[in-house]
């Protein structure tokens, strides 16, 4: 799973849809701030900036984005 392949230490970040329902109830995050997503508001497309924004804030950091077809 992505929980074990990431160890639980990655930031997650998602679109809206039914990927982010699946990543939200089914990913354990075991740190505060760690699940990035823009609150169910309809905004497709968010995950892989804020992505490469965590990414670029903290490089050090395992960073993931969930997202679906209509998002990239």
């Amino acid at each position: 799973t992505l929980y074990r392949l990431t160890k639980g230490d990655a930031y997650v970040t998602s679109d809206v849809g039914q990927h982010q329902m699946f990543a939200a109830l089914h990913y354990t995050f075991d740190k505060p701030r760690r699940w990035i997503n823009s609150g169910g508001l309809g905004t497709m497309g968010f995950g892989l900036p804020a992505a490469l924004g965590v990414k670029l804030a903290l490089p050090e950091e395992t960073v993931v984005c969930v997202t679906g077809d209509g998002s990239i």
